[in-house]
């Protein structure tokens, strides 16, 4: 019973902005609250799932200021247990570049399916990016998506009859400046 909500303040932890998650009963009330950081810049958690232990995950970004002085970010997973205190965390990405969490998902067969996007080494525009962990948080496997513009992922669901659903926005498909652009995958990150 009762929510879990996850974001980011400014108000409290050790960084410029940390990862804050908050579980209410079902009037709303607040039984508990943890803040989550591994930077000293800025951590924000954007989704969480239950998971088969009772414990949950959360999807975010940790920034960190790279060795040329630019700001950059990896993908970061946090495994909580059933009251809040974190059991583990693990950064993704390449090491120079921007990678981003927006949704993660129970996948089928067990594990998890982060969603997000990334650009590595700035070199390119942001695309698409899937990438399937182990209950433990171990990387199984990653895709991309995405063209020469920008291309970003919002949220993913299982799919009636097996595989993903991705929703997002993409710069380098359809007729506008930026259109919705929706992608299914198999249960490998395949484009169907």
């Amino acid at each position: 019973g009762g929510y879990l909500v996850a974001g980011l303040t400014k108000s409290k932890g050790a960084g410029y902005k940390n990862g804050w998650i908050m579980k209410l009963d079902d009037q709303g009330h607040k039984q508990w609250d943890h803040i989550y950081g591994v930077s000293s810049t800025e951590d924000d958690a954007r989704a969480i799932v239950a998971a088969p232990d009772g414990g949950y995950l959360v999807a975010g970004s940790s920034y960190y200021t790279a060795s040329n002085g630019r700001v950059e970010a990896d993908a970061w997973i946090v495994k909580l247990d059933d009251q809040g205190h974190k059991q583990w965390d693990r950064t993704y990405g390449e090491s120079s570049g921007t990678d981003y969490a927006t949704a993660i998902i129970q996948a089928s067969g067990g594990g998890y399916l982060v969603a997000g996007s990334t650009s590595p080494k700035r070199l390119a525009n942001d695309d698409m990016w899937i990438v399937k962990l182990d209950n433990q948080g171990h990387k199984q496997w990653d895709r991309t998506y995405g063209g020469s513009n920008f291309d970003f992922t919002s949220a993913i669901v299982a799919a009636p009859g097996g595989g993903y659903l991705v929703a997002g926005s993409t710069a380098s498909e359809g007729l506008g400046e930026t259109d919705m652009w929706i992608l299914k995958l198999d249960d490998q990150g395949r484009l169907e």
